[in-house]
Formats: structure tokens, C-alpha cells, sequence
């Protein structure tokens, strides 16, 4: 899945350059899948941190950590322990003037000691937060950044017109690293810090991906029933050589470990619109994966999205991938069309 992930981002670049266009029609008998790109804008800051790297990495895990006042908009904790395990979540209320919403955050990379990485949704709204940390001589370096993908959110719309959400990002990222800058070195004041203004940047990172989906002649709610079934995931791994473990078509929150070959990947479950029939997954950090059913004329439109950022390897690493691109794209054609097979009682494959 990652491969295709990273062949999927160097076809956009191709793309990109050239003849991307957007498919009007959605032809009902074949898989349709067309490159996807976004662009978001983050905030990063980096500071010296005095306690060594694995002290401050369980500092980082308390659920308190995210939690942030700027001006009239204040992060509260709800609900959750330390974070200790990837898929362990918290609940958070965002409060401005008379207006408030949760959001739930989630652990979904750690690398004890170097890196820590949150997910939190509200709505469509999904803001990545990356905890980096590379142990020096007196202390730690840490790098705390974020990005925030709006998606088309109504109640990210909404809170924009009350608060600069990338001046609360700014201003919130300030106070909590001051804070635990303080907190680790009794020498230093959280306000005399904060009273030197702004320390870190805005940058805009690109997020890109694939869309794939696929007619099938069944309701929404009749398809998802026969993909929960456990005999049609014995038919997707002997058709495909993929073993899900059962946690992932039960909708468990995971890690749910998936076999591709020889590589193994940990699932992380997302929130879910089970009322309307679309899953989120985080895998491999923040790279994400989306399934989602909707009612398309008579039948269904069965849809499968990843994103993620651009990876950064080496010259020879990407032609290798771009030569492998095509077996990539072929796999993800398979699977929805066994998952139309399927649902639609052809099981021949």
C-alpha cells in the first residue's frame, strides 16, 4: 500500500505537468481513478528543550499537551489517558465566544525517543501535529509542526469567520512550548518567552494521492453488509494475496495489521460517518486512506482515496517506482472490482 501510495505521487507529478483532467462522466463498468492533490498551509517552531529525549517523549504523550488558550479561543481535554499505544485517543472541546465543538485526537506514529504524531478531526477538518526530537549536548531539539486540511468542512468554515485559526495554531504552539521549556528548566519564565514573540514560520506543504471508485448494481447499506462478511475476505486474499485481519472489517480501532507480501502495515482507524457510510484509516504516519459507499443512480459508488505528503528519496528509489507504478495501479483496479464481484454475487473473480 505504501509503494502505491509513493508511485501514485510521482504519476501526479507527471500529470501535473502535462494533461491532468478531470473525468466528467463515471463510466459504470470500469474502475475510474484519477491523481488528487491538495495544498496546506502549517506552522513550525524548534527549540531547546532542557531533559533528555526519552524524558521528554513521555511528557509528549500526556493528552494535556494539545491543549492550548489564544485569546478567546481555548483547547480543553474531555476525556483520555497518556497516549501509550498507536490508535489510543482523547477528546478535546474547542471553545470560542458562545460557539464550541469536540474534536478527537489520535496517536498514529511513534518512534520512541525521536518522533510523535497526532491526528485530530472535527468534522472533515483533519490537522496533523508532529512532535520531532534529536537529543543534543544540555537537552533536546524539539520540532513541533502542523498541518491543517480543511476538505471542504462546514464547521472549519464556520469557526474561520469567528478566530484566525493559523494565528491560534501560532500563538498555541508558542505558549505550549514555552511551557514545557519552562517546565523542564525552572530558570526560565513561560511569559518572558512568549514576551519575545513569534519564534517559528508558516509554510504550505502538498498532499497528494489517488481517487479511485467504481460503480456497483447494489444499495449502499446491502454492499456494506456483504463486505463485513468474513467469507468475502477469504475471497480478497486468495484473488489478491492481501491478508486484513478481522479487526479491520469489524471496525475495531486497531493497530489492525494488514499483510502485503512480506511488508506489514498497522492500520489506525479514523473517525467514521457510518451514517454516511465513509471510513478513514491512518497508516505509515499521516499517510491516510478513505472508503466510502454512496448512492449513485440505482446502485452505489464505491470509492477508495489515500493522501499523503510527498516522500523524500532518492533519485534511483523514484525510477524504481515509477517503473512500478503500473502493477500498483492494476492492484487497486482488482481490488474494487473483486469488491464488485462480490457484492454483486459474481465470486469467480
Amino acid at each position: 500500500m505504501r509503494n502505491a501510495i509513493i508511485a501514485g505521487t510521482i504519476l501526479f507529478l507527471l500529470w501535473f505537468a502535462g494533461c491532468m483532467k478531470k473525468v466528467k462522466e463515471f463510466p459504470k463498468g470500469t474502475v475510474q481513478i484519477e491523481p488528487y492533490t491538495t495544498q496546506v498551509k502549517g506552522y513550525r517552531t524548534t527549540v531547546k528543550v532542557k531533559t533528555d529525549a526519552q524524558t521528554l517523549d513521555q511528557y509528549l504523550r500526556n493528552p494535556e499537551i494539545l491543549e492550548m488558550t489564544a485569546g478567546l479561543t481555548k483547547i480543553e481535554k474531555v476525556s483520555g489517558e497518556k497516549f501509550q499505544d498507536l490508535g489510543d485517543t482523547a477528546q478535546y472541546e474547542i471553545k470560542v465566544l458562545r460557539f464550541s465543538f469536540r474534536v478527537k485526537a489520535i496517536l498514529i506514529y511513534h518512534k520512541p525517543g525521536q518522533e510523535i504524531w497526532y491526528a485530530s478531526q472535527g468534522g472533515k477538518a483533519i490537522t496533523i501535529f508532529r512532535f520531532k526530537m534529536k537529543e543534543e549536548s544540555e537537552g533536546t531539539r524539539l520540532t513541533m509542526s502542523c498541518e491543517s486540511l480543511e476538505e471542504g468542512d462546514t464547521t472549519f468554515k464556520e469557526l474561520a469567520k469567528l478566530i484566525d485559526f493559523f494565528d491560534l495554531i501560532s500563538k498555541g504552539f508558542e505558549t505550549a512550548l514555552a511551557e514545557v521549556q519552562a517546565h523542564f528548566d525552572p530558570s526560565l519564565n513561560a511569559s518572558e518567552l512568549l514576551a519575545k514573540g513569534i519564534r517559528g514560520e508558516f509554510y504550505e506543504a502538498i498532499f497528494t494521492g489517488h481517487r479511485a471508485q467504481i460503480f456497483i448494481n447494489a444499495a449502499p447499506d446491502q454492499a456494506l453488509e456483504s463486505l463485513k462478511r468474513p467469507e468475502f475476505w477469504e475471497f480478497f486474499e486468495e484473488k489478491t494475496e492481501i491478508r486484513i485481519s478481522p479487526c479491520f472489517y469489524q471496525l475495531q480501532p486497531g493497530p489492525c495489521p494488514v499483510q502485503v507480501g512480506a511488508l506489514r502495515y498497522d492500520l489506525i482507524q479514523g473517525p467514521h460517518y457510518q451514517g454516511k457510510m465513509i471510513f478513514n484509516y491512518y497508516y505509515s504516519g499521516d499517510s491516510r486512506f478513505q472508503a466510502s459507499l454512496r448512492p449513485e443512480g440505482e446502485g452505489t459508488a464505491l470509492s477508495f482515496f489515500y493522501l499523503s505528503p510527498p516522500p523524500d528519496y532518492t533519485s534511483s528509489d523514484i525510477l524504481s517506482l515509477a517503473l512500478n507504478y503500473k502493477k500498483n495501479q492494476e492492484l487497486v483496479e482488482k481490488m474494487l472490482v473483486l469488491v464488485k464481484d462480490w457484492v454483486e454475487g459474481n465470486r469467480k473473480g
